[in-house]
């Protein structure tokens, strides 16, 4: 690992994190500035955690149909900064978990996976499901398959590294579990929104998908932060990352 001690990759990893913080501020304000409105009832006051998706949040009209674009920009900034903090630490999670040829092809492949579903994101930020709905939700589809073939990777390539701990590989491997119910639940219409029961169902699964993929972006930015970390205090035993 000649490069992945230095000090820009540690500090990508740390700003992914502030950048989280800035996500959850950025959401918690646009939550507030929501006018109203449900996918099943366009008569409601505010936001509501278990009856609005994430995607309500980026609308430049609510569902209730006052204009919604203060919140929405609020909104655009925080997840924006957020995909594109975490795209710039795919190169450091790539030097960590590429530690040998064998791991190499498949820390790649993890990281075009991450990389490819980070700019699917972009696009579901880009594009307000009000304004665009079908491109919306087929960016929003490509990142969720983003996340879960690079979850899978990384998952591999911790479990096949004696370096990591199990920890590791188990939380990008509860995070494909996650994702995958998710995808079933959602977009291969197992729960059709044809009712109250059913919308909380999905907005749920929906909301802890995302809560999914932060808590494990928390988790591994650490370690991987730590593992850079060692290599640069111990190039020759950089061992037992956890």
């Amino acid at each position: 690992m000649s490069e992945i001690g230095n000090t820009p990759s540690r500090r990508t990893l740390a700003f992914a994190r502030w950048a989280m913080l800035w996500f959850a501020v950025c959401t918690g304000f646009s939550m507030l500035a929501y006018p109203g409105g449900t996918s099943r009832d366009h008569s409601t006051r505010g936001y509501s955690v278990f009856e609005n998706f994430g995607s309500d949040l980026g609308r430049t009209v609510a569902l209730n149909g006052e204009p919604n674009r203060l919140g929405a920009a609020i909104f655009l900034s925080g997840l924006g900064i957020l995909i594109l903090a975490v795209l710039a630490c795919l190169p450091a999670f790539f030097a960590v978990y590429s530690i040998s040829p064998s791991q190499r092809r498949w820390a790649r492949g993890a990281a075009a996976a991450g990389c490819l579903s980070l700019l699917a994101f972009l696009g579901v930020a880009l594009m307000p499901v009000d304004l665009f709905p079908s491109l919306h939700n087929l960016s929003a589809l490509f990142g969720w398959l983003g996340i879960l073939v690079a979850a899978l990777l990384f998952a591999l390539v911790t479990a096949r590294d004696a370096r990591f701990s199990g920890r590791l590989a188990a939380g990008w491997l509860g995070l494909a579990v996650v994702v995958s119910a998710y995808l079933g639940i959602d977009c291969l219409g197992i729960v059709p929104l044809n009712s109250d029961t059913n919308l909380l169902i999905l907005v749920t699964a929906q909301k802890l998908a995302g809560v999914a993929g932060l808590l494990t972006l928390l988790f591994e930015t650490h370690a991987a932060e730590h593992a850079l970390g060692a290599s640069q205090s111990h190039p020759a035993d950089a061992n037992a990352v956890s």
